[in-house]
C-alpha cells in the first residue's frame, strides 16, 4: 500500500503521498510486526493445535494436506520476517559504525532550483521525482547512489527548489564540489545541469539551474545553533516583556485602589 500511495501513478494526487525515508522505514517496521507477530505466529499456533487434535493415524488423512501446506507457508513467512528484521538490524549497525569511524569523510548540503521563463516546462509532478534527481546527481558528480539523499522538493514560482545532501565524501571530492558547483561556467556545473534536466525531461533552453546555497556539515550546525540562539533570545525578550507588562498592570491596580474613596462604615450613618 505504501508503494502504491507514493508511486505517483498517472500523476494523480491520490497516489502522490510524499513521505521521508525515515517514515517509510517506520511503516515497513510496523508491517513486519503486523505480519510476523500479529498474524503468522498466532496462525501457526492455531494450525498446530488443529493438527495435533485431529490427527490419529496419518497426517495425510481427514483432509489435513491443506492444513500442512498452510502451516508450511506460515513457517516460511515467519522465517522471512525474522531474516528481514536481522538484515535491518545489521544495516543499522553498519551505519552506526560508518558514522563513528569515518570521521575523515565529509558531508555537504546543497539547495538549488530549476526555473523556466516558459510556463508549462516544469510541471507540478516534478516534486515527485526524487529518485530521478538522485540518479542525475550521482551521474554528474560520479558518486555512489548511497551518497546522495534528497531532503525535499518544493514547488516555487516558475520552477522547483531542491534540498539535498551528499554523504561520505573525501576531502578532495568535497572541495571540488564546493569550488566548481558554485561556478556556473565550470564543467561540473554544466554536467550537473545537463544530467538532472535530461532525467527530468526539461531539456529546454529556457530552463536554468541556480545553486542557492552549498555548505558543509559544520556550517549547517553553526547555522542551526544560531537559529536556536535567536529563538532563545526571542523567548527571553518575550518573558521580560511579559514581566514588565505584569508589573505595570500591578502598579496600575495599586494606584486605582489608593485613589478609590474609602468604604462606608456604620459610624458614618
Amino acid at each position: 500500500a505504501t508503494q502504491m500511495m507514493t508511486s505517483h501513478l498517472f500523476h494523480l494526487a491520490v497516489f502522490s503521498l510524499q513521505i521521508s525515508e525515515q517514515s517509510r522505514a517506520r511503516i515497513l517496521n510496523l508491517k513486519i510486526i503486523n505480519n510476523v507477530v500479529l498474524e503468522n505466529v498466532p496462525m501457526f499456533y492455531i494450525q498446530y493445535l488443529y493438527l495435533t487434535d485431529t490427527t490419529q493415524d496419518s497426517i495425510f488423512e481427514n483432509g489435513l494436506t491443506i492444513t500442512l501446506l498452510a502451516l508450511a507457508f506460515s513457517v516460511c513467512a515467519i522465517v522471512f520476517g525474522v531474516l528481514t528484521v536481522l538484515v535491518r538490524i545489521f544495516n543499522g549497525c553498519l551505519e552506526l559504525i560508518r558514522r563513528r569511524y569515518n570521521e575523515d569523510f565529509h558531508r555537504l548540503y546543497i539547495e538549488f532550483s530549476f526555473k523556466s521563463t516558459i510556463a508549462g516546462i516544469i510541471k507540478p509532478h516534478h516534486v515527485h521525482t526524487k529518485q530521478l534527481l538522485v540518479d542525475g546527481i550521482r551521474l554528474a558528480l560520479q558518486i555512489e547512489l548511497s551518497q546522495v539523499e534528497i531532503v525535499y522538493i518544493q514547488l516555487i514560482s516558475a520552477g522547483i527548489k531542491v534540498v539535498a545532501k551528499f554523504k561520505y565524501l573525501t576531502e578532495d571530492g568535497a572541495q571540488k564540489i564546493l569550488k566548481e558547483l558554485m561556478d556556473p561556467n565550470s564543467e561540473l556545473f554544466q554536467t550537473f545541469h545537463k544530467e538532472c534536466a535530461k532525467l527530468l525531461k526539461i531539456e529546454d533552453p529556457s530552463v536554468r539551474l541556480e545553486v542557492l546555497r552549498l555548505h558543509t556539515k559544520q556550517e549547517q550546525e553553526i547555522t542551526d545553533g544560531a537559529d536556536d540562539s535567536d529563538d532563545a533570545v526571542d523567548t527571553k525578550k518575550s518573558d521580560v516583556k511579559s514581566h514588565i507588562e505584569f508589573g505595570l498592570r500591578s502598579e496600575s491596580a495599586v494606584q486605582e485602589a489608593s485613589n478609590a474613596p474609602p468604604a462606608s462604615t456604620l459610624e458614618d450613618f
